[in-house]
């Protein structure tokens, strides 16, 4: 009975990482070889001993993840509330990018100090709970911070070191930080915003021992987390596109002066109105010519990267579309290497194709005459993270290292035609799919792009 009992519980937290991953989660797997130490992504020099931040430190921080909270504050009450409900005991936290515990919220009967809130905490969180004669329970405080430590990982510091959903089941259970109030720690971890470095967490920490209550809980939390990220991604293509019509009037206000301009001259000398007539035509033509561009930037669909796509067919694809852009071109050699049959990443498949005929174009635009263009894919690991790295390398004229930090900013071109927004959209495509892009580049000797995405298990 028991072992059926096993089988039970075994198949129901398969079930819950099936759920993260069709989700669109990456699941965070715990590596073999513990981490020393914290490396979460930024260190906070004025951290204690004891993995708590300075008082200072954490109002600046909770200033700083302002909207953040605010955006996550209603899941945390309604994942409270549940667990409540379902008789759960434990804590639902949110943590920044440096893993630092902004709010933290308690579940059912934990033990709860004398002391009462701890400044700075959230309504109805108590900030210290338990105490040190409570050997049988955590306490997570606003303030700590959850990182790696030598006994193991937890479920926040997992989910932001790899920027995946970490689910530790109880018995897998690890330290959570040293000193008087290390205690093993089960429970879920969500990152927070699609990005290679989450934006923070969302988690729901529990004592470790089986609870009947956990999978419910961590089911909601998971949806919680979903509907957290959509409201980000909005968040960010509000603010994206707030940027591009700020720079779009600033481009389109430069021909429309010179329109000014021409008619007033046409009034003052109306003896040379076919002239300024032209000039003025061809500045209305440019206006014009960057307002469809915008249109169909600010109008692009939305990025859905839900499938799972086999990398060697991408490649080889992308390979036949850029010996189709230099077939009737200048003289350019297209040189591909193949990727592994089992490699697969979960893609929106016509945006990452977008984005290698972005790079190709570049590439072609680079090499005026003649050259090389090479395309290349390898698996690595970054951090306990398995990322294909897909790479387009010209023999081009290069970028000028004073550009190389801003060929991502919409509207920055050094070409003598084109808007600036094709690497925009690029940067903005890799980030949907939780990737990152960076370049290498000497002038007169070319330029390397390589686009980093998280590996899928097929």
């Amino acid at each position: 009975m028991q072992a059926q009992s096993a089988g039970c519980a075994t198949a129901s937290w398969d079930a819950l990482r099936l759920l993260a991953r069709d989700l669109g989660f990456t699941l965070a797997e715990v590596p073999t070889q513990r981490l020393p130490g914290p490396t979460h992504p930024r260190a906070l020099a004025t951290a204690s001993p004891g993995g708590e931040v300075s008082s200072a430190d954490l109002l600046s921080l909770k200033a700083e993840n302002d909207w953040l909270t605010k955006t996550c504050r209603d899941y945390v009450d309604a994942l409270t509330r549940a667990g409540n409900a379902l008789g759960l005991e434990g804590w639902v936290a949110i943590s920044e990018c440096s893993g630092v515990l902004l709010e933290v919220s308690p579940v059912g009967g934990c033990p709860r100090a004398a002391s009462g809130p701890t400044a700075g905490a959230a309504p109805g969180a108590t900030g210290a709970i338990g105490h040190r004669g409570h050997p049988g329970h955590f306490a997570p405080k606003v303030g700590q911070i959850l990182s790696w430590c030598t006994a193991g990982p937890n479920p926040v510091s997992l989910a932001l070191e790899q920027a995946g959903v970490a689910l530790i089941p109880p018995g897998d259970g690890a330290v959570f930080a040293p000193g008087a109030f290390g205690r093993a720690v089960s429970g879920l971890g969500v990152p927070l915003g699609d990005s290679a470095v989450p934006l923070g967490c969302l988690a729901v920490l529990v004592p470790d021992r089986e609870q009947e209550a956990c999978l419910a809980v961590f089911g909601q939390a998971l949806f919680s987390a979903k509907a957290i990220n959509l409201a980000l991604n909005l968040r960010e293509e509000r603010q994206a596109n707030l940027e591009v019509a700020a720079g779009m009037a600033h481009e389109v206000k430069n021909p429309l002066t010179a329109v000014k301009g021409f008619l007033e001259l046409t009034l003052a000398h109306r003896t040379e109105v076919p002239e300024y007539a032209g000039l003025a035509l061809r500045e209305l033509d440019r206006a014009i010519s960057l307002l469809e561009d915008y249109c169909l930037f600010s109008r692009a669909p939305r990025i859905m990267p839900t499938q799972c796509v086999a990398v060697d067919g991408l490649i080889a694809e992308a390979a036949l579309v850029a010996r189709g852009l230099v077939a009737s071109g200048p003289s350019i050699s297209i040189v591909s290497h193949g990727a592994d049959p089992g490699l697969f990443i979960r893609a929106d498949p016509p945006r990452v194709k977008q984005v290698l005929l972005n790079l190709f174009m570049n590439a072609m635009q680079a090499m005026e005459e003649e050259g090389s263009l090479r395309i290349h894919s390898e698996k690595v690991v970054v951090g306990g993270r398995r990322e294909l790295v897909l790479s387009v390398a010209d023999t081009g004229k290069g970028i000028a290292p004073e550009h190389q930090s801003r060929i991502f900013d919409p509207f920055f071109t050094t070409k003598a035609k084109g808007l600036g927004l094709g690497l925009s959209i690029t940067y903005r495509i890799v980030q949907r799919h939780r990737g990152r892009i960076r370049v290498q580049s000497e002038p007169g000797r070319g330029t390397t792009f390589f686009v980093h995405l998280p590996c899928e298990r097929h």
